[in-house]
Formats: structure tokens, C-alpha cells, sequence
């Protein structure tokens, strides 16, 4: 008996004391669920506080800002208006008083032209050509018409002249092609010979040789120290002669070419 009796008293401990634990740790949960929704209620008074600081400080600024507005539109009225609106009525005033100026000289102008033809009228008589006699019309056509022949003949002189001058430049240059190298002088021809050897520029070599050139064709027969003008190659000094060939130098340098061609 006293056996049962310990272990009741023991089993009814254990349950007293997973009795104070649940309670434990409901007291537990209900203190943090207060603390929980005390803090949430912290928070949305917090918010509804500084929402409205904020608008109030939007406020603030919005009318910190009109009250700027507000004091440049005062100054800006204070301020004495700008010198272009007082000078536009003085603008106006000379714009109309030009444009009377230029009304005025256009009248004048326009009288003094009107003056100056009637005068003409006044002294040349309307009716003119009746007024003029026969004879003086007939001297004044005659007159006209010799003018006429005259420049006529000066035009045709003109142009004589201008075809002489054409044919006598032609002339010259038909001679000088022609020209036999006779007329080169042995001196110069000698001259031209340093010249070359010396390699001097062309220019030189040509003042010297130009001037007795003879157009070049392959059946023709020529001699050393003769000019020769070929048409593709130019002008050019023959330094030798020998049976159907020959040496000429050109600017460009030594060339062979043949002469008594078909011979």
C-alpha cells in the first residue's frame, strides 16, 4: 500500500510540473505576441508621425518657394522698366518722320522731272519732223550711210591684216623646217657637240639648234652635224652618217634610225 501510494504522489507531481511548463510557455507566448503588437503599433505611430513632418516640410518648402516667387515679381515691378520699351515710341516717331522725309523727296523729284520735261517740250516743238527740211534729212542719210561704208572697210582691213600676219608666221615656220643644215655653222655645230658631251640640260642645246631643223624621212639622205625634226621624236642633232643609218641624239638620249630608205 505504501508502494502505490509514493508512486501517485509521484505521478501526480510529474503532472503538476508539465503542468507549470505549459503554462510556462503559454505566459511565454502570449508576452511575446504583446511585445510583438506592441511594437507593431510603435511602428505604424512612428510612420503616422513622420508622414505627416514630412508633408508639413513639403509644405514648408512649397511656400519658401512662393515667397521667393513673389519677392522677384516685387522686385521686377520696383525695377524701372527696360530702355527698349521707352525707345519704341521714339522709334515710331522717327520711322514716320523718314518715311515723310522720303514722301517729300519723292514729290520733289517727281516735280523736278515733270519741270524738266515740259522744258524739252517747250523748246523742241512738237511737231519736228515736219519742221525739218528735205535736204538736211538727205545729208543726214548720206552722212549715216558713209559711217556705215566706213567701218565696213576697217572690219574688212582688219581681217587682211589678220590673214597676213597668219601666212607670214607660217611662212617663217615652213623655212625654218626646211632650212638646210648649211646654215649651221661649223663653230656651233662644234658647240653643241660640247654641250652634249658636257650633258648640259636641252634647253641650251636647243637654242642653238632649232633654228635649222629639217623634217626627217626615211628615204632621205643626211649628213653629220645636220638637225633633224622627226615627228614623234622631236628635234634632234645627227652626231654620225654612215650608208643607210645614223646616230641622232634626242632629248630623251642616243637614237639609230634609217635614212635612204629603198635605195
Amino acid at each position: 500500500m505504501a508502494k502505490k501510494k509514493t508512486a501517485s504522489k509521484k505521478a501526480s507531481a510529474k503532472k503538476k510540473t508539465s503542468k507549470k511548463k505549459v503554462l510556462k510557455k503559454a505566459t511565454k507566448k502570449i508576452a511575446k505576441k504583446k511585445v510583438t503588437k506592441k511594437k507593431v503599433a510603435k511602428k505604424a505611430a512612428s510612420k503616422k508621425t513622420s508622414a505627416p513632418k514630412k508633408t508639413k516640410k513639403k509644405a514648408v518648402s512649397k511656400k519658401a518657394t512662393k515667397k521667393k516667387v513673389v519677392k522677384k515679381k516685387a522686385v521686377k515691378k520696383s525695377l524701372p522698366k527696360k530702355t527698349s520699351k521707352q525707345k519704341s515710341p521714339i522709334k515710331k516717331s522717327e520711322k514716320k518722320a523718314s518715311k515723310k522725309k522720303s514722301a517729300v523727296t519723292k514729290k520733289a523729284a517727281s516735280k523736278t522731272s515733270l519741270t524738266k520735261k515740259k522744258a524739252l517740250k517747250a523748246s523742241s516743238p512738237s511737231s519736228g519732223k515736219k519742221s525739218v527740211p528735205i535736204k538736211e534729212k538727205k545729208a543726214a542719210v548720206k552722212t549715216g550711210g558713209i559711217v556705215a561704208e566706213i567701218k565696213e572697210q576697217q572690219k574688212e582691213d582688219s581681217l587682211k591684216n589678220k590673214k597676213l600676219k597668219a601666212l607670214v608666221k607660217e611662212q617663217k615656220s615652213t623655212k625654218t623646217k626646211g632650212e638646210s643644215s648649211e646654215e649651221l655653222t661649223l663653230r656651233k655645230a662644234r658647240l653643241v657637240e660640247k654641250y652634249i658631251r658636257q650633258g648640259k640640260s636641252w634647253e641650251e642645246i636647243l637654242k642653238n639648234i632649232e633654228n635649222f631643223a629639217q623634217a626627217y624621212s626615211m628615204r632621205k639622205e643626211y649628213e653629220a652635224r645636220t638637225v633633224i625634226d622627226h615627228s614623234s621624236l622631236g628635234l634632234g642633232y645627227v652626231m654620225a652618217a654612215n650608208n643607210n643609218r645614223m646616230t641622232v641624239y634626242f632629248e630623251d638620249g642616243y637614237r639609230n634610225l634609217i635614212m635612204n630608205y629603198g635605195k
